[in-house]
């Protein structure tokens, strides 16, 4: 994938080039994230956020997805956060039948968020506004969330003591 960036770069930039290389860009900040090196892999996604132009539609959520995601797991909460801020502002910019999903996993990261703050009450609320996307989600699942979302349900059930509904 850095040789892709690398040839991609070095070209004439067009549309078609501008979105291979953003994805190339996005594989590599995947595999940081993978082998854990959220520091990396949060630098990269930010790039790959922030290089999409305003005028074209927007199509790095998974990358805000995954940016919230380093952010939680350095404990970077504000940053977290901010991220989710970001993604909703782009939400009219994302394709109508994506945006259930999209919402979903806004609240599941909200909801992450909460329990890391140890705010139970509202992590609650959180996951049920997930959960409740993910049940009316026109698509398929693209983005797989509605596992996270169980596994951030699971998780706060744990924190409350109530294993036997965790398991």
């Amino acid at each position: 994938f850095y040789d892709v960036e690398t040839a991609l770069s070095s070209v004439k930039q067009t549309k078609e080039i501008t979105t291979e290389l953003h994805y190339a860009k996005e594989y590599i900040a995947n595999i940081h994230f993978s082998f854990k090196d959220y520091e990396k892999a949060a630098d990269l996604y930010e790039d790959i956020i922030h290089s999409i132009p305003k005028t074209d539609s927007f199509n790095a959520y998974l990358s805000c997805t995954n940016l919230a995601t380093c952010y939680l797991e350095i404990n970077n909460l504000k940053k977290a956060r901010e991220t989710m801020d970001f993604l909703e502002e782009k939400l009219p910019q994302i394709p109508e039948y994506l945006q259930p999903e999209i919402k979903a996993s806004i609240y599941d990261i909200l909801a992450n968020i909460a329990l890391k703050e140890k705010n139970y009450p509202l992590a609650d609320t959180y996951l049920s506004l997930s959960e409740n996307y993910y049940d009316n989600a026109y698509s398929s699942g693209i983005l797989g969330g509605h596992y996270f979302t169980r596994l951030t349900r699971c998780n706060y059930l744990v924190q409350l003591k109530r294993y036997d509904e965790a398991l």
